[in-house]
Parts: structure tokens; C-alpha cells; sequence
């Protein structure tokens, strides 16, 4: 399909997205090369092409029409008659009156057909090439959440060209193009519904009853420091990629009143918050002595009076900071209660965040316990030998050795043919609430499965009820590594596990 330059009419009535920009941030660095909006273009318009399952219609213009008569029947036309607009925002941009006028043209016809927004999500969809001050972007498109194509450190813009593809774009790319696909997809099953026909197979097959509840659920991940956006870039990703609305979706405001009211309104939504904390202490908002970062802390520590409400605050480990105002704050997260109110605070990796956000989720449908859970023999002792898919065969091996050497022992292994996270949940959860031991088989597992089997042992087992044995059987090539924890006993053979290794932890077990 080519790109619409000379006023072709669209497709399906509407283009996908028209792409405002001005042509001299197309203009190549170095002569034969691809300009680097015409290589966002075809890149987006590929990704954005896979996940519709169509090559989309979109509206490039690539001819610099730049006559009056011209751009009232040609580029007007094509800016009132698409779905979305991407404006390629740059210092060039805001000079340009021809993008203003595209812009404005956007901005009226959507108000004619109703609005610039489709549940929460705006039709216009902020590309921010090179840094521009946000009181230098057109006030249409100010507080809009911008997608940005510049590393924030050094403020050198993203590449991809046959010679260098920075990953960061690529990830950008993405990001842009599912919610665009998302957008795409609302605005269709709309137009559909208002048409009182039905919407097409993939609007048709969405998610019922369960997955309904889902779909609206609102989560707030808190606007972090510099030195973060990385790490809340992948944990928004990671959210809506399950379906769930990430919020705040807009700017949030820089006067104090202004970033309270909006922030308290976001978080009435939510029932998940999520704070990344790192070195940097963050903005301080117009008429506030705090940073942005502790108010939006102080704010859901408020919001935790609700019990259907919780919060977790995330920081890497190993975290130091050289700010004496960051000091404090760490300080008051680890020891003052006010702070830490309805907040589970994690020192952990990315990966078992993640973890945890899921298993928060998640936590609605893990009440119920399976009904063939057989009841406990008080004479038994009940072990669960937890291990991950790669060692299955080793622990299989010990939990016959076990059954067949202690016959007071009951042992219980995850269930690795269990395609269903829903069913697999619930009994891994109760196997750690109810069994009287556990034994975890680390060898050929990754170093993060290990961290992550710890941090749940830490969540579903009462703090009143601890385990009467719990053990970390370190085998194979992993033993090598001399790994040591404070968090139970590690046993160690080079080779397979062995029963004999385990005789003191089944001692304690059984006493």
C-alpha cells in the first residue's frame, strides 16, 4: 500500500495514523541515507502492520506540498481523515507552520466526530524526536504522555540504519504501535457497535467474564527519577501486555495542588501502586518543599486505608546515593511506619518485581483451593520439594528416594504439565501455606528462579507459622558457584542430590 502524499483516499474511510513532521528532520545526515522519519515511518508501519494482521493505511507526506490551495485539499483533508495523529516533535516542529496547521486540522475534525479521546486513551500520540521544553510543545499536546526517541542522559536521539540499531528504538517502536493497535481496536468495535452490526473476529473474541475484570483494572506506577525511566518503561510495558491501564497516562501537573489532585484521582482508580525509588531525589513541584517522587509515595501510603488497595515500592539492590536529601527519604522508607503504611517494600531484581506484581494480581482468584486437596495425617510430615522445570528430573529422582526411605514423609512437587497459571497457582500457593517443610532443588535452574521461589516462600508463608525445616539443595554445576544465603540452609553436592545429604533437614522436619 503506498503512502498517501497526493491526497489518495483512504482505505477503509479513515487512514490509521497521518504523520505530522517537519521535512527538515527528515533531511539525511549523511547523503544516501534514509531520513530518519521515513525510517521511523516504515519501521512503525510494519510493527503496526503485524499486530493489526493488515498492512495499515497511513498518510506520509514525502512531496513538501507547501501551497495554501494545496494543503486545504490535500494535507488538510488527510489530517481530518485519519484515526491517529503522531507528531514528530522537535525544535524544527515547533517552528513549522504548515505542522501547526496539521495539528489544528486533526484536532477539529476530531471534535466534530466527538472527542480527542476513546476511554482515557488520546487519538494523538506524541513522538518526541529531539528534546524540546514541554512549554515549548503546542498546549494541544502538552500533557499528553510523549513517546520518547532520545536517550534522556546524554539527550542523543535513538538509530536504526543498516549499520547500528539502538534496541532502545525498537522497544519504543513497540510500545508505540500496541497502543496504537489498541486504540485502532476500541475505535472499531465503537464504530461497530454505534452501527449496530457486529465488529470484526478479533473484537468479536474479546475476553469475557474473567478476563473482563482484568481488562478494567487500573494500576498506577508512579512517575520516577531519570535514572529509572528504563525500569518503569519495562514494568508499563510488562502491564499492558496484560491488558491491565496504566496509569498516570496524561503529564502530570508541576504546581503542588495541581500534581495532589491529579495524583489522588489516578490512585482512586488504582487498585495496585507501584513506586520505583532510586539515587536521584527527583523535581520539587511549584509550592512544595518535597519531591514529586515522596509525595506520590505520601499519597497512596494515604490511599492504603483501604484494604482493597495495596502498594509496593521497588529499589535496586545494592541502592547508595550521594544526595543527603535521597538519604533521607531511603531512611524514612525503612523505618518509618507512616511511610511504609499498606506498602511492601523490595530490594530485589526486575525480574522478581515482575514476580510479585503478578502474584499481587493474581491474588483475587488464588482464594480458592483446590476441592481434591486431600486433608493432613497429623502423623505425616508434608515436604514440598520445589524445583524448576530444568532440574524436574533430579527432583523427581529424590522425591522417589525420600518416599521410599521415610516413610513419615509426604512428598509434593509442582505441577510442570500445568499449562494454566490459574489452576497452577492456587496449589503452589497452598502447598507453601500448608506443608511442614520446605526443599528447594537449585542446579540447572536460572540464578533468578531461585530469588523469585524465596521472595513467595516470603509472601504466602504466615510469619506465625514458619516452616519446621526449609532447605536450599544446591547440585551439579551450580554448586560450583559456592552460593550461600541467610535465608535457609544450603546443602551441596557436586554431583546429583543425594538423600544422604539431606539426613539433618528430614531430622528437623520430622521433630
Amino acid at each position: 500500500m503506498p503512502n498517501k502524499s497526493q491526497g489518495d483516499e483512504p482505505r477503509n474511510g479513515q487512514h490509521e495514523f497521518f504523520l505530522s513532521y517537519s521535512h527538515l528532520d527528515n533531511e539525511p545526515l549523511i547523503k544516501g541515507q534514509e531520513g530518519w522519519v521515513s525510517s521511523f515511518h516504515s519501521t512503525l508501519k510494519v510493527r503496526l502492520g503485524q499486530l493489526l494482521g493488515d498492512e495499515p493505511d497511513t498518510w506520509f507526506d514525502l512531496a513538501k506540498l507547501r501551497d495554501n490551495d494545496l494543503f486545504a485539499a490535500v494535507i488538510g483533508r488527510g489530517a481530518a481523515g485519519a484515526a491517529v495523529l503522531i507528531p514528530v516533535l522537535s525544535p524544527a516542529y515547533k517552528k513549522s507552520e504548515w505542522c501547526e496547521k496539521e495539528l489544528q486540522e486533526f484536532c477539529d475534525a476530531a471534535e466534530r466526530a466527538g472527542g480527542l479521546r476513546i476511554d482515557h486513551k488520546s487519538r494523538i500520540f506524541k513522538v518526541i524526536k529531539t528534546p524540546i521544553p514541554r512549554e515549548d510543545q503546542p498546549i494541544e499536546i502538552r500533557d499528553t504522555v510523549g513517546y520518547l526517541f532520545f536517550y534522556r542522559e546524554t539527550k542523543r536521539e535513538f538509530r536504526l540504519d543498516e549499520k547500528h540499531v539502538d534496541q532502545a528504538y525498537l522497544l519504543k517502536i513497540d510500545d508505540l504501535a500496541q497502543d496504537i493497535k489498541e486504540l485502532l481496536t476500541r475505535m472499531k468495535e465503537i464504530a461497530a457497535r454505534e452501527a449496530g452490526v457486529e465488529a470484526d473476529a478479533e473484537a468479536a473474541e474479546r475476553p469475557a467474564a474473567d478476563d473482563e475484570v482484568k481488562l478494567r483494572d487500573v494500576i498506577y506506577v508512579a512517575e520516577s527519577t531519570s535514572d529509572l525511566v528504563d525500569q518503569r518503561d519495562r514494568i508499563v510495558r510488562f502491564l499492558k501486555q496484560r491488558g491491565y491501564r496504566v496509569v498516570p497516562d496524561e503529564m502530570l501537573p508541576r504546581d503542588s495542588a495541581g500534581l495532589r489532585r491529579a495524583v489522588r484521582d489516578y490512585l482512586a482508580e488504582a487498585r495496585l501502586s507501584i513506586h520505583l525509588v532510586g539515587e536521584r531525589y527527583g523535581s520539587i513541584p511549584e509550592g512544595e518543599q518535597e519531591s514529586d517522587v515522596m509525595i506520590q509515595n505520601e499519597l497512596a501510603a494515604e490511599r492504603s486505608a483501604d484494604p482493597t488497595f495495596s502498594r509496593l515500592i521497588w529499589m535496586p539492590q545494592g541502592l547508595k546515593t550521594d544526595d543527603e536529601r535521597q538519604r533521607a527519604f531511603l531512611e524514612e522508607l525503612r523505618r518509618n511506619p507512616e511511610a511504609q503504611a499498606g506498602a511492601e517494600i523490595l530490594p530485589v531484581t526486575l525480574v522478581a518485581l515482575e514476580t510479585e506484581v503478578q502474584a499481587k494480581l493474581a491474588a483475587p482468584a488464588a482464594q480458592s483451593r483446590p476441592t481434591e486437596e486431600p486433608a493432613k495425617d497429623a502423623t505425616l510430615r508434608y515436604l514440598y520439594l520445589l524445583c524448576d522445570r530444568r532440574d524436574r528430573l533430579a527432583g523427581e529422582k529424590l522425591r522417589d528416594e525420600i518416599s521410599e526411605r521415610d516413610s513419615g514423609v509426604v512428598v509434593k512437587m509442582p505441577l510442570f504439565d500445568e499449562d494454566d497459571e490459574k489452576k497452577f497457582r492456587p496449589l503452589h500457593q497452598g502447598n507453601i501455606e500448608t506443608c511442614d517443610g520446605v526443599l528447594l532443588l537449585y542446579g540447572a535452574a536460572k540464578p533468578t528462579w531461585l530469588e523469585m521461589m524465596l521472595l513467595e516462600l516470603r509472601r504466602y508463608r504466615p510469619s506465625d507459622r514458619p516452616f519446621k525445616a526449609r532447605a536450599i539443595h544446591v547440585f551439579g554445576d551450580a554448586a560450583e558457584s559456592g552460593y550461600r544465603t541467610r535465608e535457609a540452609p544450603v546443602v551441596t553436592d557436586h554431583g546429583a542430590p543425594r538423600f544422604s545429604s539431606l539426613r539433618q533437614f528430614l531430622i528437623e522436619l520430622r521433630s
